[in-house]
Order: structure tokens, then C-alpha cells, then sequence
């Protein structure tokens, strides 16, 4: 599903809301809590005392609490536009949000302006005025509006049971600490329940934005068969396996990495190898990502697909320079790949369907970091590269999403090209070599904004040695898509790797997104 423009909007409220007010507690805390009544300071001559005081820290503390008001208005606004959500409950809750904004906020300006100028005789009055329009009957709506945010997302295909029992609880909770002092004098609510009502609803809001993006994302992020959008499963149960595979699977944690630069990524290869089937090109169809398109071979006949095993040396950030080599870590890999095009612009490059790395912290980040690659965890995975003699490589998905591969090559001197299919899309050894090694651009698509990125890496060494293997291959996955086809392998033993970019393509044009280099 594509996303629109109110799609957009919800997205980005949600996620700015979040850190805004978890700050706007942060400064509640620390800042402005001496000075409330209720929960500070026990007489208004001292509140203020703390006030005038510290002008500046009175302002800063309520800076947070405007923007809370801002995004909160940004938010039902975004509501308010979405198509899928019925008019009768954005309508209603954008008319809570207003009313609750303009009391708010007029009455909270006034105090945070005013407060640190008072007359400390005429402050009583003021503080207990400005208080109740703020902290009872703006906060009231506010417990209100919040109901009628749950209610316009519950239309969401993704909304969950977690988020209705959340909403009942937290949303309850709050109006209860905001409305409670409506009561007085025929009941009178203690202060501390009042204080722990607040605590309790602010803290469990924080996970209800957590979770109302993630169902929100999900609606235009689905799950795909293949990629980086595919199922993540943990290699084995248990509850370190259900953490993972919820950080791995979080549309929430895909969405806020977009947000952060991307940097350079380096690592020291070695004993790379290559595992290359051609085929029906009709076979591989079903890996392709909508938007992109098949390089084909032998008149449009055919296609290549690679699996690349090998193990990495000291993978991390280019920027760590010398420091990378002691500090990061040097896991195996397999890169499961077919080789693509991006028909607006021409760019080449390959398209990742799987991938396998041995290491789980590494497979998490790239799955948050990267538009590419979707870094699946076998239970077992082990490769033994000997230049002299050959190759063994073994891959176990288990339980997990990771597919598996059995692969026992022996070296062979000689570069024969083998009969049939291979002699028809390629003349020599020399130009297959040619078609598979330089593939220095891996695309990927993000369907819901129709957006085709591009990884741009440098492989120095790729080619300066490559040895033959011959063997055999077992794999249920490779069988899937190419039959019976033999593969055609070759060890390359040492590659120095280096991500320089991530770039979007767009028609006509390659605007970069993020430069690296």
C-alpha cells in the first residue's frame, strides 16, 4: 500500500511526540516540580521564592510542555486528513485537541511570563487560577482528545489487543489525575494518588505512542516474501530469540534510523565464495522487488543468481579507522543475489533476497540501519577455505528465518565454461567473470514511497585472484528456484570492502540521500 501525504504526517507526529514528551517529563522532574502546587513546595510564597530565583530554569521547563501542545495539535491534525480514519472521530478528537490547546496554552504562557514578576501577595490568587485552567481543565481535554487518538487509529488493519487494553488503562488514568481535583468537596482525592496516577499514565503513554506508530507503519510497510521487509525469526526459541525478533521486525525502530546519517562501512574480506546458478529467467521473477528489473542473458532467456559466502575481517565503521580492526567484529556472511536493473535510470547493480551473518548484534543493526539487506541468523554457520585444497561451507537455518546451504568444492586448475545454457550467454570464462564480479551497486525498493535505493561500495582486489572450485551444492532454497541447474563456483581470497553511500534514484535523475565518502 502506498503512502500518502496523511500518511506522512501521522508517521512524523507520532515519532516527534514521543521524544517530546518524555522531555517535557524529564523537565517536569527536574525543573518546574518545586514550584507546582500539589507535589512542590508546600505555600505559594516559597514556590515562587524558587521561581524568582531561577527565572531562566522556570522558562526552560515549560519550553518542553508548549511543544508537547504543538505536537499534540500537529498530531490530530494529521488525523484529520487521513482518509481511512471516519470523519466522526478525527472531527471529534481534533475539537478536543483545540479546545484543550487554546486554554492551555494561553493560561500556561501566562503563568511561565508572569510567574518570576509576581507580587508575592497577589501570587496565591494567580497561581491557583492559572494552575486549575492548565493542570485540571486543560489537562482534562487533553485525557479526553487522547481517547479520540486511539479511537481514529484503531482503523488501522494493524491495530493490536495490546493497544485497546493500553488505551483503556492509560487514557482512564490520566483523565482520573487531571479531573480528579473536580471532585472537591464531595470527595476529596489524596495528593499522592493524584501524583501517582500522573506518573503511572505519562510512563505508559510513552509506550502507547511506542506501539500506535508501529501498528501505523504497518499499514503501508507490510511483510514481503523476500528482502529486508521479509519475517525475521530467531534461529532458536526462547525468550532472547522473541527480543530479537521484535527488534528486528520493529517498523517503529526502521523508521526513526531513517532518520540518521548514514556512514561509511569497511571491512577486510577474505575467502569469498562464489556459488552462481543461471536459469530460467522466469524462475527468478518471483525475487524481483516491484520497480526493478531482471538483467537477463541469452536473448532475454535467462538470469544469473550468486550466493557469496565469506568471512568478514574487523566489519564496522570506516570513521574508527586503525581502532576498527581491534573493536568491531569479524562474523561470516552470505549475500543471496540476483542481478537487477533500475529501468528509469539505467543503474545496474544486484538485489539482495536473503542474507545470512553468524553474528545476532551485527544482523539487528543492519536490519534497523539498512535499506538492503534483511540479515537473517542461522543457528550454525562455518566456513573452512583452504587455497590448496578447497572449500566447505555449512549454513543452518534451525528455527529462524536463515536459509540452508551445504556446500563441498575442491580447486581445479582449469576455467572450462560449461556446455549448453552457460556457452549461450557467455563466449568465454573471462566475460562471466566480467558479468558477475563488477557488481558494485546493490539496489533495493521501499515500495510504500515507490523509492529505489542504491548501495554504492568499492571491492578492491575482487579480481586480482580468482581460483576455480568444483563440487556440490545442496540447498532447498537454491532448488526452489533452480532446479537441477548446476552451479558454477569460484573462491576469490581476499577483497578490502568499503560502503561509501546510500543514494536514492529517482526517474531520470540519482539524487543522493545519503553521502558517505
Amino acid at each position: 500500500m502506498r503512502r500518502t501525504r496523511a500518511d506522512r504526517a501521522i508517521e512524523l507526529a507520532l515519532l516527534v511526540t514521543l521524544p517530546v514528551h518524555v522531555l517535557a517529563l524529564f523537565t517536569m522532574a527536574a525543573l518546574l516540580l518545586p514550584a507546582m502546587p500539589g507535589p512542590g513546595l508546600p505555600t505559594p510564597e516559597l514556590r515562587l521564592a524558587t521561581i524568582t530565583a531561577h527565572p531562566l530554569l522556570w522558562h526552560l521547563g515549560w519550553l518542553p510542555w508548549h511543544l508537547c501542545a504543538l505536537s499534540d495539535l500537529a498530531l490530530s491534525s494529521a488525523l484529520l486528513i487521513a482518509r481511512w480514519i471516519p470523519k466522526r472521530a478525527s472531527t471529534i478528537t481534533f475539537g478536543f485537541t483545540v479546545a484543550a490547546f487554546a486554554i492551555e496554552q494561553y493560561y500556561e504562557t501566562l503563568w511561565d511570563a508572569c510567574a518570576p514578576h509576581y507580587n508575592p501577595a497577589a501570587y496565591a490568587i494567580f497561581e491557583h487560577h492559572v494552575y486549575f485552567e492548565v493542570c485540571v481543565v486543560a489537562a482534562t481535554l487533553y485525557a479526553f482528545m487522547a481517547v479520540g487518538w486511539s479511537w481514529s487509529l484503531s482503523f488501522a488493519p494493524d491495530w493490536t489487543r495490546t493497544l485497546t487494553v493500553l488505551s483503556c488503562v492509560v487514557w482512564p488514568v490520566l483523565l482520573f489525575a487531571a479531573s480528579a481535583p473536580l471532585l472537591a468537596p464531595a470527595v476529596l482525592v489524596p495528593q499522592p494518588l493524584i501524583d501517582l496516577g500522573n506518573k503511572v499514565g505519562f510512563v505508559l503513554m510513552t509506550i502507547w505512542f511506542v506501539l500506535a506508530l508501529e501498528a501505523v507503519l504497518r499499514r503501508t510497510r507490510v511483510t514481503e516474501p523476500f528482502g529486508r521487509m521479509s519475517a525475521w525469526r530467531a534461529p532458536r526459541p526462547g525468550i532472547l530469540g522473541w527480543l530479537c525478533e521484535l527488534i528486528a521486525n520493529s517498523r517503529f525502530l526502521q523508521y526513526a534510523a531513517e532518520f540518521a546519517p548514514r556512514l561509511a562501512m569497511a571491512s577486510d574480506i577474505r575467502d569469498v565464495v562464489y556459488i552462481n546458478y543461471l536459469v530460467e529467467a522466469g524462475h527468478l521473477l518471483p525475487l524481483v522487488p516491484e520497480g526493478l528489473e531482471l538483467q537477463t542473458l541469452g536473448e532475454g532467456r535467462y538470469a544469473l543468481l550468486s550466493v557469496l559466502t565469506y568471512k568478514h575481517g574487523a566489519f564496522g565503521m570506516d570513521i574508527l579507522g586503525k581502532l576498527r580492526r581491534p573493536l568491531m567484529p569479524s562474523p561470516l556472511q552470505s549475500n543471496w543475489r540476483i542481478y537487477v536493473h533500475e529501468p528509469h535510470t539505467g543503474v545496474t547493480g544486484v538485489s539482495f533476497f536473503a542474507n545470512g551473518i553468524s553474528s545476532t548484534a551485527t544482523a539487528l543493526i543492519a536490519r534497523i540501519l539498512s535499506r538492503g539487506v534483511s540479515m537473517d541468523v542461522p543457528a550454525e554457520m562455518s566456513l573452512s577455505a583452504d587455497p590448496s585444497t578447497g572449500c566447505i561451507i555449512r549454513q543452518r537455518g534451525g528455527e529462524g528465518s536463515a536459509y540452508d546451504l551445504d556446500a563441498t568444492l575442491q580447486l581445479s586448475d582449469e576455467r572450462p565454461l560449461p556446455p549448453g545454457i552457460w556457452s549461450i550467454c557467455f563466449a568465454t570464462y573471462a566475460d562471466f567473470l566480467a558479468h558477475c564480479i563488477p557488481q558494485n551497486t546493490a539496489l533495493s525498493v521501499q515500495t510504500w514511497d515507490r523509492r529505489t535505493t542504491a548501495q554504492e561500495f568499492d571491492l578492491e582486489g575482487l579480481a586480482a585472484e580468482i581460483l576455480t572450485l568444483t563440487g556440490e551444492v545442496s540447498s532447498s532454497t537454491l532448488q526452489t528456484f533452480c532446479g537441477d541447474a548446476q552451479p558454477l563456483c569460484f573462491l576469490v581470497p581476499r577483497v578490502d570492502f568499503l560502503l561509501k553511500r546510500e543514494t536514492t534514484l529517482l526517474p531520470g535523475e540519482v539524487m543522493k540521500k545519503f553521502d558517505t565518502a
